[in-house]
């Protein structure tokens, strides 16, 4: 039985400081591949909108718990 490709789009736009610069990022969703530009306004299926608000999403939390840990080792340091 042949799954049901959705054709529903989104427009997406990878912020530079997400893209560690480079000028497209690239997504793989169900075997297909994209490269999507970064810094402009890109419209792409729903599934490569998703995995890329994921993305930043997990980018935005790890900046937040690196930016943790430094204050911690920043506040140990100061104690020596």
């Amino acid at each position: 039985m042949a799954k049901k490709v959705s054709t529903e789009t989104e427009i997406v736009n990878i912020s530079p400081a997400y893209a560690d610069m480079f000028d497209e990022k690239f997504v793989a969703v169900n075997n297909k591949r994209y490269l999507v530009k970064v810094g402009e306004d890109v419209e792409v299926p729903k599934p490569v909108a998703e995995v890329v608000k994921r993305m930043i999403r997990q980018q935005e939390k790890t900046r937040r718990m690196i930016s943790g840990l430094e204050k911690k080792y920043n506040e140990g340091v100061s104690k020596i």
